[in-house]
C-alpha cells in the first residue's frame, strides 16, 4: 500500500509518502503566510523523493482539522483535487486524533488523557483520549479549562498550548509535549482507515472564521456551494 499524505491544520506544515507502513519521504516547514501554495510542489518532491509518480498512489490521505482554517483548506483541497482527477481513493483524519495515535503514553494508562492544539492566542482545541479519541474536539479558552478537566488531566500537545495551559493554571496539569499532527503519522493509520472517495473529505471547522466573527455573519459550510452558484 502506497500511501500520500498531507497535514497542514498545525503550525508544522507536512507531507509524506509511506509503502507498507514505512515512510520513506516527509518534508516539513512551519506554517507561514505562504506555506499552504507550497502544498502541491511539497507533494511532488516527495513522490520524487520516493521515486514514484502519482499514478504509483493506492491511498491519498489528508487532515480534516480542526486548526488553521487556511491551512486545512489548502491542504483540503489540494488532496481532493488530486484524488478526483486520478480517481485515487481518499482518507480524512482529525487532527487530533493523528495527534493521539503517537501520542507518548508508553507505560501509562490512558485515563484523563487530553490531546491539546492551539486555536486562538486565548482558546485550545481539546480532545480525550480513552484508547482512542471519541467525538469532535471542543474549542475551550485556556482559563476556562480548570472548569472542563480534571485536576489529574495530563495533558499532551504542543509547547505554546502546554505553555498557556501552564500559566492560566499553575502547577495544575501534567503535561507532555508533542509537535503536532504530521503527515508521517497520516500516512502510517491511513492504511488501516476505509477510504472513500474524494468527495468524502471534509473538514472539521469549530472556531468561527474571522470574516465571520467580524461581520457577524454565520456560513454553515454546506451552504457554501449553493451561495457560489448564485
Amino acid at each position: 500500500m502506497r500511501v500520500l499524505a498531507v497535514s497542514s491544520s498545525s503550525p508544522l506544515q507536512t507531507v509524506a509518502v509511506a509503502v507498507d507502513d514505512v515512510v520513506v519521504a516527509e518534508i516539513e516547514q512551519p506554517f507561514v503566510r505562504r506555506a499552504p501554495r507550497r502544498v502541491l510542489a511539497d507533494i511532488h518532491q516527495m513522490l520524487a523523493a520516493a521515486g514514484l509518480a502519482l499514478t504509483d498512489i493506492d491511498l491519498l490521505a489528508a487532515d480534516t482539522g480542526p486548526g488553521s482554517f487556511t491551512g486545512i483548506r489548502a491542504g483540503l483541497a489540494t488532496v481532493r483535487a488530486l484524488g478526483f482527477a486520478n480517481q485515487i481513493p481518499c482518507v480524512g483524519v482529525g487532527s487530533l486524533a493523528i495527534m493521539a495515535a503517537d501520542a507518548p503514553l508508553a507505560g501509562e494508562t490512558t485515563t484523563d488523557v487530553w490531546m491539546l492544539l492551539p486555536s486562538r492566542r486565548t482558546t485550545c482545541f481539546v480532545l480525550p483520549l480513552q484508547g482512542a479519541p471519541t467525538g469532535p474536539p471542543v474549542e475551550i479558552a485556556y482559563p476556562d479549562l480548570a472548569a472542563h478537566l480534571p485536576k489529574s488531566a495530563r495533558l499532551i500537545g504542543p509547547a505554546p498550548a502546554l505553555s498557556a495551559a501552564n500559566s492560566a493554571h499553575p502547577d495544575h496539569f501534567q503535561c507532555r509535549r508533542h509537535d503536532g499532527p504530521r503527515a508521517s503519522s497520516l500516512a502510517r493509520m491511513a492504511a488501516t482507515l476505509q477510504a472513500g472517495a474524494w468527495s468524502t473529505l471534509t473538514p472539521c471547522y469549530i472556531a468561527s472564521t474571522d470574516a465571520e466573527r467580524n461581520t457577524g455573519i454565520y456560513v454553515e459550510a454546506a451552504v457554501i456551494p449553493a451561495l457560489a452558484r448564485r
